[in-house]
């Protein structure tokens, strides 16, 4: 069982997460709907066996080279507005689903928008959140809504 608890360290708020160990989080603006959809997302990702674009595989058939993972974020880029630079904040290869996700955030913004094979874009405020947050908190709003299996 996981028990989730709020509090206040000097000024600053945070999310404490018993069950088999203890995490914190700062709060960074979330409220617990959100927070919970950080860790519906988190386990959802995790539970894929995600890779990221640093991470080789050396000659695991499963996984391809990082280049061609590189090359494949290219093209969902190309499916964006031409006049539309954004960032790819991190890109994730899911080896057990063998499928792509990862946030972007268009130059100007600071709102992220995760974007996948399965994952439709979705704004994501909280600017002062990690990309893997923002990421897991999109995530966990799909699986949660029942549009993400």
């Amino acid at each position: 069982m996981t028990h989730v608890f709020s509090f206040d360290y000097e000024g600053e708020a945070y999310f404490a997460i018993y069950g088999t160990s203890l995490n914190v989080f700062p709060q960074a603006g979330l409220d617990p709907e959100a927070f919970k959809n950080q860790l519906i997302g988190s386990s959802w990702i995790g539970s894929r066996e995600p890779i990221d674009l640093k991470t080789s595989r050396g000659d695991d058939p499963v996984v391809p080279r990082i280049l061609d993972r590189r090359q494949r974020f290219q093209q969902f880029a190309q499916r964006l507005p031409a006049d539309a630079p954004f960032k790819l904040l991190v890109g994730l290869y899911l080896a057990a689903s063998q499928e792509y996700v990862g946030p972007i955030q268009f130059e100007g913004e600071s709102i992220a928008h995760n974007f996948g094979e399965s994952v439709t874009m979705r704004n994501i405020p909280y600017p002062g959140l990690s990309p893997w947050r923002k990421l897991s908190i999109g995530i966990g709003k799909l699986v949660s809504e029942g549009r993400l299996g």
